[in-house]
């Protein structure tokens, strides 16, 4: 066995995942896992690993209890003021050089942008993340003060250092430059006890957005449509002004034991390129991917979020066929729209190729069905190989009906991929053909907000109306 741990633990791994038949990734988790259950250390011999690996329910045993307990002890630090520890960050700027006359640093999204930065501090560290709250002291065009509150589910042994307390100040700097102040400059120190006493009260009782805790990492991927104009950008975008109305591709998450923060949306997961977008000013209209932040909420599988998503665009399609008010930059929305759905089932098709594994026969029949509906001969003015892609859907509902492994399951899946790439065509020639100037295409997004609502809202309200109509047996709860 090699001295080196990495090395052991790769090796550990291999031969767990040829025993096993899993993935070398599954592999590594269960043999971290052991390790942090004590089960096993790096210098144990193969045999000895796959011992503890086949008991495995003992490990999972161990690291449940384990994190129930540490989900307790992080609730009760909630609740726990003394637990915390405040530093008071220092933003310091010049509206000059940065070409502004005046500027209030203390915008939601600044705060945002701030609490992520510092929290990312610990992400390389032996100790845990902590939770970050930053609440504003006084500020002008100049200069602010924010008191800031890090939580720790283990606090650093002794407090925090002087290096630390640079580190913080390095990272609030770059939040800041990040939002476009080039000229900010940072500092961070320990929070005087009386602006504790004086502040800290307020801030715990006022300041959080969620009494509660996620219990997993999670994260939300959503169309949204703006309620009001918003401005959006970083150093690396120019600036995005954005009219009320318009839908947006937008983005939260969060980290398993921090609060649940859904005030804010993101339109990037890269925080240098990211803009933030306030709540209250978009209405969800489509969630597109998510897990839940509460491991009582099911995660939706991805097939039936597709499948409803697919029936809007259809829906979309068949109101705008008998709408006389369609410019053609109204029909290249509608069509790109129809696109994005076929080209995430495409995705869900590769992956399943790639990895040799047949998807759910909920996805292969709507893939069919996409097939059908979207390949016409004639459609968006050109000739496709309706015949073709019509074989690869006949093929696709038969396995569909009969899932089968095996070498050919590849190149059936394959086929399927590049049967839909036809179909991204027959959607896509529809904006290439337009020629949209940007202003036509601002304006129709508005109008394509619009219309995507009144879909989603006609399908929610449908889908109550069909719930309310099925009888519930005598004696049923609930």
């Amino acid at each position: 066995m090699p001295k080196n741990s990495s090395a052991a633990r790769r090796e550990q791994a291999r031969a767990v995942a040829t025993v096993a038949g899993i993935s070398h990734a599954a592999a590594i988790r269960l043999i971290d896992a052991a390790r942090q259950a004590g089960l096993i250390k790096p210098g144990d011999d193969i045999e000895t690993v796959l011992t503890v690996i086949r008991t495995s329910a003992e490990i999972y045993t161990r690291q449940d209890s384990g994190d129930l307990a540490s989900h307790d002890a992080r609730r009760a630090l909630d609740h726990d003021p003394a637990a915390a520890v405040w530093v008071l960050v220092t933003v310091t700027l010049d509206p000059v050089a940065d070409g502004r006359d005046q500027y209030d640093l203390l915008r939601h999204q600044d705060r945002a942008a701030i609490a992520l930065a510092l929290s990312g501090t610990w992400r390389y560290a032996p100790v845990s993340c902590p939770r970050v709250a930053v609440y504003p002291v006084r500020c002008n065009a100049e200069h602010a003060v924010l008191l800031t509150r890090l939580l720790f589910a283990r606090p650093p042994a002794g407090g925090l250092t002087a290096e630390d307390l640079e580190n913080l100040a390095k990272a609030a700097q770059h939040a800041v430059m990040m939002r476009g102040r080039r000229s900010a400059t940072a500092a961070v120190q320990l929070a005087p006890p009386d602006d504790v006493d004086q502040l800290g009260e307020h801030a715990l009782e006022y300041g959080e957005h969620s009494p509660q805790i996620a219990e997993r990492d999670w994260w939300r991927h959503a169309l949204v449509r703006l309620a009001r104009d918003v401005t959006t950008g970083s150093p690396y975008t120019e600036p995005a002004h954005h009219r009320a109305g318009k839908v947006m591709d937008l983005q939260q998450s969060g980290r398993a034991g921090w609060p649940i923060d859904t005030t804010t949306w993101r339109t990037s997961s890269d925080i240098d390129l990211t803009g933030f977008v306030a709540d209250e000013d978009v209405t969800v209209l489509q969630v597109l991917e998510e897990i839940p932040p509460l491991l009582a909420d099911p995660v939706e599988p991805m097939h039936a979020r597709l499948a409803r998503r697919w029936a809007h665009a259809h829906a979309l399609l068949a109101g705008a066929a008998g709408d006389d008010t369609m410019t053609r930059a109204d029909w290249v929305l509608v069509h790109d729209h129809r696109q994005e759905v076929t080209r995430a089932v495409q995705n869900e098709i590769d992956n399943a190729a790639r990895a040799e594994k047949c998807p759910e026969p909920e996805l292969l029949r709507l893939a069919a069905d996409i097939l059908q509906q979207v390949v016409q001969q004639g459609a968006s003015g050109y000739q496709w190989d309706v015949d073709g892609t019509r074989a690869v859907a006949a093929d696709l509902r038969a396995l569909a009906d009969a899932p089968v492994a095996g070498p050919h399951l590849r190149t059936r899946l394959w086929a399927a991929e590049t049967a839909l790439s036809t179909a991204l065509q027959v959607d896509g020639a529809v904006g290439v053909d337009a020629r949209l100037t940007t202003r036509e295409r601002k304006e129709a997004e508005v109008r394509f907000g619009a219309r995507l609502a009144a879909v989603v809202q006609a399908a929610s309200t449908d889908g109550r109306h069909r719930g309310a109509a099925i009888p519930q047996k005598r004696g049923a709860s609930g």
